[in-house]
């Protein structure tokens, strides 16, 4: 039915026209659509045909691609410096305010004849580009940016993997938009400029011989030209996540979960899984660390979240942070993660050590566009500089290295895969694998369980424990949840009022947490009427 009524649009305005030339019965006012097909098809065959249009062709296609050299980088950088932004506002507000004719008058005047549409045409499509490349790089997912952050990518690695592809979908609108009208303006430059040769030329001399059906031949050319390119330039734009993808059951097969499990992201049998998953390498020895007098309050607010707080991490411990919502536990993972900073005091590790903390986000953040595998070695080759990825030796390096760290959460078989053809659990595995590879001093983790439904907690929060415990870095958790936290931690921190305190210290002895132990902190939680 859709393509009837696709169908019916195209064939109405075809009818209006030839009502309208047999009313009017004035082929020099208006012809006839029978005959504006005739001279097209004899504009075909003229020996000059492809010459007027390949010229018209490189001027509007080349002014687009000469602006869209210039504006889309230019847009981008804009919309991560305010430096940059300012600079270049003012040029382009007058750029887009002046008339189209008054830049066409004194084009003529400082150009010669063929030139003239290239200049008119790059600046009437460099605020569309400009504006398009702006608007996709500011849309992009602050939790993605901040991702990138987080593990150090460098700007070359954020442009290519994160700015590029996270605004392509604003930026073809853009291209496909400003292609438009670049054959419009181009076209109509050649008119008033009147070059040796173009479409915009024998328009001109058409009208000049009152040959109507020739201008609107032509015009006709034109639209097929500019629906040409406009398609061609959706097809580049469909084709940058052009993947294969791998039936569900192929990767069960592979990573050896049912059904059911790798649904719930955590496998059929969690303990297979637990016993199979080897262990990532971690820096030897672990490395303790310490926020000493850390002071933090956020903007407007009267009471400061922390003040003169203190605590040590030791090496190789797994630390767990409780407490009730808005107490401060993920702003302490972001202010070990670098992505804060205090106001006072300091985050400190022992002399001569470099901490490179990794954080595994309460949701996966993985970039939808690049495949598992790449999402995970990216961690390691962010910071190499332009270029080093995906090219190359290094690409080999990041393939396999990926690989490598997805075997130790059992996802190998998934490498190959986007993330959105991954479970929620799964994604969360490879957000965990990610931040193992990147070999930290420290690992962070902020409720990892957060998107992952209660009935599969009890499997990934294992699965979890044995990843964790197997990596023997220092690691640091704040969660909600304490089933998780009984099952991980070596030593659980309860936080309570404002400034946050540490109003309750324990550290598991032997293999699991004692009765005694998880009813003084569960009563606590009730008595001091906090929910988790």
């Amino acid at each position: 039915m859709r393509r009837i009524w696709r169908f019916a649009g195209f064939l109405l305005p075809l009818a209006v026209w030839w009502g309208a030339a047999a009313l009017l019965d004035v082929t020099v006012a208006l012809p006839a659509p029978g005959i504006v097909l005739l001279q097209t098809a004899r504009l075909l065959v003229t020996p000059a045909f492809i010459q007027e249009v390949l010229v018209t062709a490189l001027r509007g296609l080349g002014a687009l691609g000469a602006a869209t050299v210039v504006a889309i980088p230019l847009g981008m950088l804009a919309a991560r410096s305010e430096a940059v932004r300012d600079l270049l506002a003012p040029s382009v507000i007058v750029v887009r305010a002046v008339p189209f004719i008054s830049i066409i008058l004194v084009a003529v005047i400082w150009l010669s004849s063929g030139t003239v549409p290239v200049f008119v045409a790059f600046l009437m499509v460099f605020p569309l580009l400009y504006e398009s490349a702006f608007t996709g790089v500011q849309g992009v997912d602050p939790k993605l940016e901040e991702m990138t952050r987080a593990f150090g990518f460098s700007r070359w690695s954020r442009v290519r993997h994160l700015w590029i592809p996270g605004s392509a979908h604003t930026v073809i609108g853009g291209i496909r938009a400003a292609n438009g009208i670049a054959w419009k303006v181009t076209v109509a430059a050649e008119v008033l400029s009147v070059p040796s040769r173009g479409i915009g030329t024998q328009m001109g001399e058409a009208r000049l011989y009152l040959e109507t059906e020739g201008v609107f031949a032509w015009t006709v050319v034109l639209i097929v030209l500019a629906g040409v390119t406009d398609k061609a330039i959706q097809l580049i734009g469909r084709r940058r996540r052009s993947a294969p993808v791998v039936p569900r059951a192929v990767i069960e097969r592979e990573i050896g979960a049912d059904p059911a499990g790798a649904v719930a992201g955590t496998g059929g049998n969690a303990a297979a899984e637990v016993e199979a998953a080897p262990p990532m390498p971690s820096p030897e020895p672990a490395i303790p660390i310490e926020l000493r007098d850390i002071g933090f309050s956020w903007e407007r607010s009267e009471t400061p979240l922390f003040d003169n707080f203190t605590v040590t991490f030791d090496a190789g411990e797994v630390t767990a942070f409780i407490g009730p919502s808005g107490v401060g536990k993920t702003t302490l993972l972001r202010l070990l993660a670098g992505l804060l900073s205090t106001q006072q005091g300091a985050v400190t590790v022992p002399p001569g050590i470099t901490c490179a903390p990794a954080i595994v986000f309460q949701e996966p953040r993985l970039l939808p566009w690049r495949r598992v595998s790449t999402n995970v070695a990216l961690v390691r080759l962010g910071s190499r500089g332009a270029g080093a990825v995906d090219r190359g030796p290094a690409r080999g390096d990041a393939d396999r290295g990926g690989k490598a760290a997805l075997r130790t959460v059992n996802l190998e078989g998934a490498a190959g895969q986007f993330p959105d053809e991954l479970s929620g659990g799964m994604q969360q595995r490879v957000a965990l694998a990610r931040a193992l590879h990147a070999q930290p001093g420290v690992l962070l983790i902020d409720e990892p369980l957060s998107g992952i439904d209660q009935a599969h907690r009890a499997e990934l929060s294992e699965y979890l424990r044995s990843v964790i415990t197997a990596s023997r870095v220092t690691t640091v958790i704040s969660s909600h949840d304490l089933a998780f936290v009984y099952a991980v931690a070596d030593r659980i921190l309860l936080l309570e009022e404002r400034p946050a305190r540490i109003v309750l210290d324990r550290r598991r002895s032997g293999d699991r947490w004692s009765e005694a132990t998880r009813g003084e902190i569960e009563d606590r939680l009730l008595g001091s009427r906090h929910t988790l």
